[in-house]
């Protein structure tokens, strides 16, 4: 199957151009170089039952394997020891590192800088 076989729509981007979308369609990218960089940013919700925990502990976990299996990224981690180590005492900084531990992101492989 080509692509002009596919039932989509194309979003022409320029390198700079910032692209959202809900990551529940099916979206992929098709044409790019090489030497291609970009940045994904991804917002969860904040779990408050049970069930909504464990479904973000397993996307998560699936995101982050993907993202270093598929890409192959220079870093092969999301956060440095010395980022969550925080010696700044940054107090949003904390924060969010106090929730992500509470919910276990960090205990995930690849998360943190081992």
């Amino acid at each position: 199957m080509t692509a002009t076989d596919v039932p989509s729509t194309c979003l022409p981007a320029e390198p700079g151009d910032v692209v959202a979308f809900d990551l529940r369609l099916w979206h992929a990218s098709h044409g790019g170089s090489t030497d291609r960089h970009m940045c994904t940013v991804v917002y969860y919700a904040n779990p408050k039952t049970e069930e909504e925990l464990t479904a973000l502990q397993n996307q998560s976990a699936g995101n982050v394997r993907i993202g270093i299996e598929k890409f192959k990224p220079k870093r092969r981690y999301l956060y440095s020891k010395d980022w969550v180590a925080n010696t700044q005492g940054n107090a949003d900084r904390q924060g969010w590192i106090d929730r992500l531990r509470q919910i276990g992101y960090f205990g995930t492989p690849g998360v943190v800088e081992a």
